[in-house]
């Protein structure tokens, strides 16, 4: 009971802290878009599956584990590698 009680609390606070955190972008984000920023703006996602995925992201980095958000997206099956390609090239060609 305690441990779904606390992983509830640890979830609501990572998707406030997710929140706070792509509300407020840093220096780097002027300069370059975020890849689940540009897949968001192309239609490719919903905010609420960028807000998932960066979600597993975070439990997986706390396990020790680190992936692309492109990878897990894909693994999540909200991107096809088609869409994660035209993203990609847009990233390159600086047309985001």
């Amino acid at each position: 009971m305690l441990i779904s009680k606390i992983k509830g609390t640890m979830t609501a606070w990572m998707k406030s802290r997710m929140k706070n955190l792509v509300a407020q972008p840093s220096k780097v984000e002027y300069r370059e878009e975020r890849f689940g920023n540009i897949a968001q703006k192309k239609g490719y996602i919903t905010w609420p599956q960028l807000l998932e995925a960066l979600e597993l992201q975070i439990e997986e980095a706390v396990e020790g584990r680190t992936r692309f958000i492109s990878e897990i997206l894909c693994d999540l099956q909200f991107i096809t590698k088609l869409e994660l390609r035209d993203v990609l090239e847009s990233m390159d060609n600086g047309t985001a």
